[in-house]
């Protein structure tokens, strides 16, 4: 029991993350019902009397110490206050009362016999509990020092002659109260505060009782209640399956499961596909019969009047290919949605799993971090719930055999004021998730009292999540300096003294450079990348786990997403049907061959691939300058006024204050994420293919997994611009760098030569090119108004009108892209016919709106990298602001005043060319004024009916 205690305190010499909520206990989700519910829990039949937002309170293993210096260290956490609070009632009152209350149930449904170590524990604030009956303070059990360590809001025994029974047997690892969840056993009350303190329980061998606890009170009783029941049903039911007479058993043995299922994954195949790459083959049939009865236009021109000039045509060649090549692979693969194969989208394949695999079941299941960066959301409203989702899903990994943890990379902390920073500390202090937040951006120093530190990249999520893994790798390299060696190899290194060491090595390195940190920020096997704004099923870590186990080729695990809506709001709503089309193609497209795409959220990474393919950049470093003694202080100065040279005393002390000295340095920094480009998801999967991993998408979690999206017509410009400047970027240089460089990057080369399929490639190079179709359209369509308008019929045959274009993209997508997509979610048993074909075409108008409004936005992002111009973007906003309509008109003026203009300018010169020239020069019949009246028209509109907050005509 001794060793597997040690095992238990810290699997895989990790310090243990803080108590959590976990998902109510029920069997492993049906796969064919929602897979998970993000609902806020029902409250308990027991209401309890409100009690205010406690004190939050820290890991007793904190890593940071609060007394550093200005640069160093981050503010001290906030102590809650209780405006909450009943009028009149003191604070401790209320606990009391809440205490007894609880303790009062307890005693109603015979929890306790009034032993030592037996009762109710409530947190008050920091390091302060109050205790029902208030006896256990000093009753010699050590219950109440084990639950204030434990660090929890409320907790409570339960000792019963079930679980007597239960703990009986002292050689049981674990009780298995469900069909895959069991919940830990600990030798005594005095390991509680190592526990994996995500499954919200734990027995307690020595004293033959069980603890619960949880973060909300008023659900203690209820999850107390579901464990009581499921003990009494597992013993009814039968003896539990780790009973000592199962283990005797050969057929009943957790090895004997564990041996059927390595018997199934050993007779899996996954096959390969070839239904896209005969797709692909289709289209450039399709493009290069297109092309070629152009060119056949060509050579019967020639031979009739031998003017060779046409031949300069063929320098339009290319560019045809490029831009219609998406159009014709819309156009078959409608036709494939129609009357192909639909089935591979149950199946698996070798990039595609369309089913759950079988789930494995070691004892020490791989340990998974949950890496989401965040900026400058609300903690209330954003990022807290998607830390209680991925808490319930952690818990769930935990009662199956895993262990987990969460890593916030927080890049809007040193941002904030005092009071905002403190809140975010203490609440993750309270939740023990582990965080890293580097300085803000100040490359010349304007910003005080803070070092010098510059954010890399158009879009810093990248060099934000490179800074926090970086700081998580060097402390794990302290941690394998020689210093600890001697303790390893003489076997006398503790789980406690690997806590003590990683908080240690943790402060040291964020005394260096200005970092905040604290928690639990170590990687484990796998991560597990979200956004601020996510949601996941709470039984999904086991089987992503499972999966990468099993296929070790497999770098990256991009699950299919569903969408959060946050509003109710048609715009958002619009967009959402948007996206879950999107996923929809790219199921279809990725079960019948493609290559997997990875979104950059929602995907499990596997850590030592993403190791493998680090590359090494040298960089300025601004380090503070040490004294050279054997405990390395820090060198410090006095801060001087700037404008009287004298220098600053503090406020109570009288002496100067003082900062550290810094010094410039120059050092080689290891990176994952590519800082240099905005699309780093596509460079990471293209990095990891080159090196023979491949990405797998997996749908069978359905719309478990969540993603938001864009909720005003601003952030989806923005998104589709981000976009467009990155696949820019990814093939080709600024036109500066052309006569030294040539146009194409490297990037774009190594992936024309890499191992990646050809038809993927195609595909990829169709999707990239929608971009420059996009963004060329209103060119080509102002550019074909005056060729028609004042040229019609003496223009080369080879030349086709804007109209005839725009006819066709109007058969092909709005009319048959709606129809087939309909019929393939209706034979993939998604809905009825009826029912898809109603929901497809009620989003056209707003799509077709969109979609022919953003091209003027989407060649300003293309020109912009191609003249190096400077364009950023900020986060997605996760919140909706609702503002009157005179608050909402000065926004889209001052956001869309170019486009404005430019509309007005075009509808004017459409005008005057219609009225103002002479008779033979007007141009005012339908074919060239349609195509171009219908872009101004949409460019137009775009900020004004695709916004919510005109629309609602609030005044």
């Amino acid at each position: 029991m001794a060793s597997f205690f040690n095992s238990l305190r810290g699997r895989g010499r990790r310090p243990e993350p803080a108590a959590e909520q976990e998902p109510e206990l029920t069997p492993d989700r049906e796969r064919n019902g929602d897979p998970d519910d993000h609902s806020e829990p029902e409250q308990a039949t027991d209401d309890l009397p409100s009690i205010p937002d406690s004190g939050r309170d820290s890991s007793p293993n904190n890593a940071i110490n609060s007394s550093r210096s200005t640069y160093s260290s981050r503010p001290p956490s906030l102590l809650a206050d209780f405006h909450n609070a009943a009028p009149g009632m003191s604070e401790d009152s209320k606990f009391s009362i809440v205490a007894n209350f609880l303790h009062m149930k307890q005693e109603e449904k015979l929890w306790t016999t009034g032993a030592p170590g037996e009762g109710v524990f409530l947190k008050k604030r920091r390091g302060s509990y109050i205790a029902c009956p208030e006896t256990l303070r000093c009753d010699g059990s050590m219950t109440f020092e084990a639950i204030h360590q434990l660090n929890v809001k409320a907790a409570m025994t339960v000792k019963t002659k079930v679980i007597e029974m239960l703990l009986s047997d002292g050689e049981i690892p674990f009780v298995q109260i469900n069909e895959g969840l069991r919940l830990q056993i600990i030798p005594d009350i005095e390991a509680l505060p190592y526990c994996q303190k995500h499954q919200s329980a734990a027995f307690v061998l020595s004293d033959k009782m069980l603890v619960v606890w949880d973060d909300e009170p008023h659900m203690l009783v209820k999850r107390a209640a579901n464990i009581d029941d499921a003990l009494f049903n597992m013993v009814c039911q039968g003896p539990p399956l780790n009973d000592k007479l199962d283990r005797d058993d050969p057929q009943n043995t957790h090895f004997h499961w564990q041996g059927i299922h390595e018997e199934s994954e050993k007779d899996e195949r996954r096959s390969i596909v070839i239904w896209q790459p005969f797709f692909t083959a289709s289209t450039l049939i399709l493009v290069l019969t297109a092309l070629g009865s152009g060119w056949r236009q060509i050579c019967t021109e020639i031979t009739m009047d031998g003017d060779f000039k046409r031949l300069l045509f063929l320098l339009c060649a290319i560019p045809q290919l490029w831009l219609g090549l998406f159009f014709f692979q819309a156009l078959v693969g409608n036709f494939a949605q129609i009357v192909g194969c639909v089935g591979h989208m149950k199946l698996n394949t070798k990039v595609y799993s369309g089913k759950a695999p079988f789930r494995l079941c070691a004892n020490d299941l791989p340990h998974v971090t949950i890496q989401m960066p965040i900026y400058r959301e609300n903690l209330r409203t954003v990022i807290a719930p998607t830390l209680r989702s991925l808490k319930a899903a952690i818990s769930t990994y935990e009662m199956q055999g895993g262990s987990a943890n969460i890593f916030i990379n927080d890049d809007g902390m040193q941002m904030m004021s005092d009071e905002e920073a403190k809140e975010r500390q203490t609440w993750f202090d309270e939740n023990n998730i582990g965080w890293v937040a580097r300085p803000p951006h100040n490359p010349d120093g304007r910003i005080e009292h803070k070092p010098l530190h510059t954010r890399r990249g158009k879009f810093k999520k990248a060099s934000n999540m490179n800074y926090a893994l970086r700081v998580s790798t060097d402390v794990e390299k302290q941690l394998t300096a020689p210093r600890y060696d001697w303790q390893r190899e003489n076997n006398d290194w503790s789980q406690q003294q690997e806590n003590d060491a990683y908080s240690a090595e943790l402060a040291a390195i964020v005394d260096q450079n200005g970092t905040w940190a604290d928690g639990n920020i170590r990687i484990g096997d796998y991560i597990l990348i979200v956004d601020s704004d996510t949601r996941v099923p709470s039984d999904c870590l086991l089987e992503a786990v499972s999966e990468m186990e099993k296929c070790r080729d497999v770098a990256i695990l991009q699950f299919a997403s569903g969408v959060m809506n946050v509003t109710t709001s048609f715009f958002e709503r619009g967009i959402t049907f948007f996206t879950n089309l999107v996923y929809t193609q790219i199921k279809f497209a990725v079960s019948n061959g493609d290559v997997a795409p990875f979104v950059g959220h929602n995907a499990v990474l596997r850590w030592s691939a993403v190791q493998e393919i680090a590359y090494k950049t040298t960089e300025r470093m601004v380090l503070p300058v040490r004294d050279g003694t054997e405990e390395q202080n820090l060198v410090l100065e006095d801060v001087v006024d700037t404008e009287t040279g004298e220098p600053i005393l503090d406020d109570i002390t009288g002496r100067p204050v003082q900062q550290p000295v810094f010094e410039i340095q120059y050092e080689e920094i290891e990176k994952y994420w590519s800082e240099e480009t905005v699309s780093e998801d596509f460079d990471m999967a293209l990095r990891l293919q080159n090196v023979g991993y491949i990405v797998r998408l997996a749908a069978y979690q359905g719309d478990g997994f969540k993603e938001g999206v864009s909720l005003t017509v601003y952030d989806e410009l923005n998104r589709w611009e981000k976009y467009a400047y990155g696949c820019n970027e990814l093939i080709f240089y600024p036109l500066s760098s052309w006569p030294k460089r040539g146009p194409l990057t490297p990037l774009f080369l190594r992936f024309l030569s890499s191992g990646i399929p050809l038809p993927s490639k195609l595909t990829i190079i169709a999707y990239i090119g929608t971009y420059y179709a996009l963004g060329s359209a209103w060119i080509l369509t102002l550019s074909n108004y005056f060729l028609i308008g004042w040229f019609n019929g003496m223009l080369d045959h080879y030349y086709i009108d804007s109209f005839k274009v725009y006819f066709s993209i109007v058969c092909v997508f709005s009319a048959l892209g709606n129809l087939a997509l309909a019929l393939m979610r209706y034979r993939n048993n998604e809905g009825s016919i009826h029912g898809n074909l109603m929901e497809n075409f009620t989003w056209v108008p707003l799509l077709v709106i969109f979609l022919g409004g953003i091209s003027f936005h989407i060649s300003q992002a293309l020109l912009w990298h191609f003249l190096r111009l400077d364009m950023s973007w900020g986060a997605t906003a996760k919140e909706h602001s609702l503002l009157p309509f005179f608050e909402e008109v000065p926004i889209v003026l001052r956001k869309f005043r170019w486009t404005f203009v430019g509309c007005g300018g075009v509808a004017g010169t459409m005008l005057f060319c219609a009225y103002g020239l002479d008779e033979m020069w007007r141009i005012r019949f339908f074919t060239p004024v349609y195509p171009l009246a219908c872009v101004v028209v949409s460019h137009a509109l775009v900020p004004v009916v695709l916004n919510p907050n005109l629309m609602r005509f609030t005044w």
